[in-house]
Order: structure tokens, then C-alpha cells, then sequence
């Protein structure tokens, strides 16, 4: 969704699609908890070097215990851009 916001923001034309503006959130947005890549990737090698030294069954999950609406994500993309985001509002995805 991040890479989405950014195209939007700086490709003139392209515009960011919010899905759902009824979840019971601060804003009415979906709330997700937005891990960078290469902090997975390293969570995914120590999880595996855990598991060379201790089989069996783990369970970990990952994140930074933040949440962060949809519109907090396009907000801060505009700041960070500089540009207004162009939005439109959608129903809720399915499964959301």
C-alpha cells in the first residue's frame, strides 16, 4: 500500500485508493501495523538460524506495536512529498 501512496503522490494522473471508511478506527480507516522489508528479512534469517539451534514449533510475530490508519498513511505521504495525495474512497476490500 505504501509504494501505491508514493506513485500516486508523485505521478501526475495517478490517484490513491482508501478502501473502507466504516472500520471502527479513529478515523474509519483500516489500521495496519507497517514492518520496513528489510526488518522482516532479518526476522525471517533469525527465525531460521533459531530454528537450525532449536527444532520444533515457534511462533513470533513481528511489528512495531504502532498502528496507523490509512489516512495517517496518505497524510504522511503528502508531507513527505510535498504534494497533496489525490484520493478516492472505496468500499471495503474483501476479507477486510
Amino acid at each position: 500500500v505504501i509504494p501505491l501512496a508514493i506513485e500516486a503522490a508523485l505521478r501526475p494522473g495517478r490517484t490513491f485508493t482508501v478502501n473502507g471508511t466504516d472500520f471502527d478506527t479513529r478515523d474509519g480507516t483500516a489500521v495496519r501495523d507497517y514492518v520496513h522489508v528489510t526488518d522482516l528479512a532479518r526476522a525471517h534469517v533469525l527465525a531460521g538460524e533459531k530454528l537450525l539451534r532449536d527444532p520444533g514449533v515457534h511462533v513470533y510475530n513481528l511489528g512495531t506495536g504502532t498502528g496507523t490508519t490509512v489516512n495517517e498513511l496518505v497524510d504522511a505521504v503528502s508531507r513527505a512529498s510535498g504534494t497533496l495525495l489525490p484520493v478516492a474512497y472505496g468500499p471495503r476490500r474483501a476479507g477486510d
